[in-house]
């Protein structure tokens, strides 16, 4: 059976213009059907719907997953604290004055206290005159004032001020 569908259509027509009575009186024609207040309605069936019925588009030939190829996840490294960053600092410093003995006393070492002693002496003396100490001990300072902001900023206890001043 085929699904019957109505049309309404409302129809209002336009009025012959008498010429003769435009002509004589300068006004427009008034239209007979707005005089006489009436409209035509006409109403058609039809056997067949005007339109086909909505059908959805066809598949594409390429899906969106062979045009967007697959990534896989990276994860963010994390960035090492300044406890975690201190740390290595100390580390190569260490590395650093142990590398100096080594090069002052040779590989075994004074085996002697006092010989000791005087050798650690010599060693201090070599650092503050070519001035690696003064360099170790304002890195290793920087260090700690990063530590102690991390500490303090995440508390609150220290004030923009203080923190600034530091």
């Amino acid at each position: 059976m085929i699904p019957r569908r109505t049309v309404q259509c409302i129809l209002q027509a336009k009025a012959i213009e008498d010429s003769a009575a435009a002509a004589s009186d300068g006004s427009p024609p008034t239209c007979a059907w707005v005089k006489a207040q009436t409209s035509i309605t006409a109403r058609l069936e039809l056997q067949a719907p005007m339109y086909p019925p909505w059908q959805p588009p066809p598949l594409p030939a390429v899906t969106l997953q062979q045009l967007i190829p697959k990534r896989e996840c990276v994860k963010k490294e994390e960035r090492p604290t300044a406890s975690q960053a201190f740390q290595s600092q100390v580390q190569a410093a260490a590395r650093q004055l142990a590398v100096d003995y080594r090069k002052m006393c040779g590989e075994g070492g004074p085996t002697d206290p006092q010989q000791a002693a005087a050798k650690r002496k010599q060693l201090v003396f070599e650092l503050n005159r070519n001035g690696q100490y003064l360099a170790l001990k304002e890195q290793l300072k920087a260090g700690v004032l990063r530590i102690v902001k991390e500490q303090y900023h995440k508390s609150g206890g220290m004030g923009k001020d203080e923190m600034q001043a530091s």
